[in-house]
């Protein structure tokens, strides 16, 4: 029976496809990625007459996201054997249609119920949603996406939400290991002391912050940030987290931005154990700590980070 409802579907038992459609958008391309999976690597999909389609080896379920030009994204949740269906205007993508299991219909109706929400009402939508999905790896994107990648992390409210669900099942993609990644992580908000990235005797002022290649908003932050290194060697620490799959890219981009402070790339992107000790969890964003290693300052806000490097350096 499995069989031939897999044979039939059109995707064999060991590969997802995804496929759709968007009015609007001629040709383009976007990106798809695994970010809590071990080794994921960027994928380019191109659209070509408004229509993509995408295929991979896929042996357990994950969560995918599809990244598009304008920085925003959308999770897919995959399975080995199945297809995810997708349709929607280019100019409207927060109202693209997801078809393909229960884990994309909640997450599409979680999606519409809080689209017009503030942040801290949308976390009071996931604590109910956790509650009533423990099991369902829509619960632990939400709680990634909103307490963990987000600005204003709740790193405390994140181990408790991820305690209440269920990791025996594997299949929510989150481990008990999690819970401790976010004690450590909550050592990192203004008032903590920098992590040992950086090791004293500290700079006057010290930027940790993440980029990639793909992001031009983290390129250009990175720019100014090297501005301000460039005027001040000796009182300015900076180190660097690229989130690149690709290590040749990043050496390339590395190469021809001159850049000659501290960079890490491992390739693990949001898996990189550098990042997850300095509790980056988003491109772009920073953490500037003053004289003491003493953070003052978590942001994704460039003006705001240069602002008050500027002002540390007076």
């Amino acid at each position: 029976m499995l069989t031939l409802i897999v044979v039939s579907c059109g995707v064999p038992s060991g590969r997802f496809r995804l496929e759709g459609r968007f009015r609007h958008l001629n040709q383009g391309e976007f990106y798809v990625y695994a970010p809590y999976a071990i080794n994921s690597k960027l994928d380019t999909i191109k659209v070509a007459d408004g229509r993509f389609a995408y295929e991979c080896d896929m042996v357990v379920p994950t969560t995918l996201v599809m990244l598009f030009p304008n920085f925003s994204e959308q999770p897919v949740f995959a399975a080995p054997g199945t297809k995810v269906t997708i349709s929607g205007d280019a100019s409207h993508l927060r109202e693209m249609e997801i078809k393909g299991g229960n884990d994309n219909k909640l997450m599409s109706e979680f999606r519409q119920a809080t689209a017009s929400m503030s942040h801290q009402q949308i976390v009071g939508q996931i604590e109910q949603f956790v509650a009533n999905n423990p099991k369902s790896p829509v619960s632990a994107y939400l709680i990634r996406r909103y307490l963990i990648e987000h600005p204003e992390a709740d790193y405390a409210k994140a181990a408790s939400l991820l305690k209440r669900m269920a990791p025996a099942d594997n299949d929510n993609q989150w481990s008990p290991a999690d819970v401790k990644t976010m004690a450590q992580l909550a050592k990192s908000v203004v008032g903590a002391t920098i992590p040992d990235i950086v090791k004293s005797p500290y700079a006057k002022v010290t930027v940790v912050y993440t980029w990639a290649t793909w992001s031009n908003e983290s390129l250009d932050m990175q720019r100014a940030l090297g501005k301000l290194y460039r005027n001040n060697p000796n009182n300015v620490t900076l180190v660097g987290i690229c989130l690149d799959g690709d290590k040749k890219v990043y050496k390339r981009r590395v190469d021809a931005d001159s850049i000659k402070w501290r960079t890490i790339c491992d390739g693990m992107m949001w898996r990189s154990p550098e990042l997850q000790r300095t509790g980056l969890m988003s491109v772009s964003q920073a953490i500037v700590a003053d004289s003491k290693g003493k953070i003052v300052l978590r942001s994704s806000d460039a003006s705001e980070i240069e602002k008050r490097v500027s002002s540390l350096l007076k």
